[in-house]
């Protein structure tokens, strides 16, 4: 089956699938994009999920509910926040967890007391760090960001799967998790890459390696953006206000009249300029807008859904 993408025409949500096709009907008072398979939407009963077929794995019931990542979806049940699963399972949360990240990431979901401290919890509902930081950030390559020393002041270290601190309470803020062994925080006000020992790393190659996507990374010169490749040579230059990563050959990029349009691997233009926003390309789309309407563009340009909001 195509990918699927929610589409409202006066309020009134569906799917179509990537040639604009309505594949499961406007009926909905909102809609979710799909992930893993399953998509959230309302209806007045509240929130339910539905597979690709439109078919419900969970009937509207919901006060709130987020996106399936690693096969588990947050929900808001009456009184408590709780987890529901692939297979009809639904899990509530202690009273006492007032406070729940949005989603699982290596198996593992930040959440805070009614003191003000964080720790983490497994699928089941288990305990597994804790609650003793100031906050957390998701785990990405094994190691998780927390803040440890209080509000105001206190620094960002990370932890590993067991608690212990492995990157000692140092950094401003924490700006981006570990990706191919690198992470971007900021130290004394400035943006920086560190390892997984805590140590600057000023090489640009392993930086543009960790940010690129498709062979290309975004790199900004004095505000202006453009890309490199994974050996950080510049391949187009930076001249844009803003640049996205590239996805299906396409990248979403903002000139000079804080436009956005879209360019290829080559820096040419293949869709001019004249969005006032642009997301990237998936699965054949791209979601656009301009003044009050919204729809999405195929790579042409073309679009296959187009509706007022």
């Amino acid at each position: 089956m195509n990918n699927l993408f929610p589409v409202q025409r006066e309020g009134v949500w569906g799917f179509i699938n990537n040639i604009g096709k309505i594949t499961i009907e406007l009926k909905f008072n909102e809609a979710q994009n799909f992930s893993e398979g399953i998509a959230g939407v309302l209806t007045d009963e509240g929130w339910g999920f539905i597979d690709e077929s439109g078919r419900y794995l969970y009937l509207p019931q919901f006060n709130g509910a987020e996106p399936f990542f690693e096969q588990v979806a947050r929900v808001r049940l009456e009184d408590c926040w709780g987890f529901v699963d692939l297979v009809g399972n639904v899990y509530s949360l202690p009273s006492e967890y007032i406070e729940v990240g949005r989603a699982f990431s290596q198996g593992l979901v930040l959440i805070g007391t009614s003191e003000e401290k964080y720790g983490y919890i497994n699928k089941l509902v288990e305990e597994v760090i804790q609650p003793q930081y100031d906050y957390g950030d998701p785990f990405s390559e094994n190691l998780a960001a927390v803040h440890i020393g209080g509000w105001p002041g206190g620094r960002w270290g990370f932890i590993d799967f067991s608690g212990q601190l492995v990157i000692k309470p140092s950094f401003d803020k924490v700006l981006e998790g570990f990706r191919q062994s690198l992470a971007r925080v900021s130290y004394r006000d400035e943006v920086i890459y560190i390892d997984r020992t805590g140590s600057r790393v000023d090489d640009i190659k392993a930086v543009c390696s960790r940010n690129s996507s498709e062979g290309l990374a975004t790199i900004s010169v004095r505000n202006r953006w453009g890309y490199a490749s994974i050996h950080g040579d510049v391949v187009i230059e930076p001249i844009f206000e803003s640049a996205y990563p590239f996805c299906e050959g396409l990248a979403a990029v903002q000139v000079t009249n804080r436009k956005w349009g879209y360019i290829n691997k080559m820096g040419e233009t293949v869709i001019d300029p004249k969005f006032d926003h642009a997301s990237c390309f998936s699965h054949g789309l791209a979601l656009v807008d301009v003044g009050n309407s919204e729809g999405y563009i195929d790579k042409r340009g073309i679009y296959v859904w187009k509706s007022f909001v």
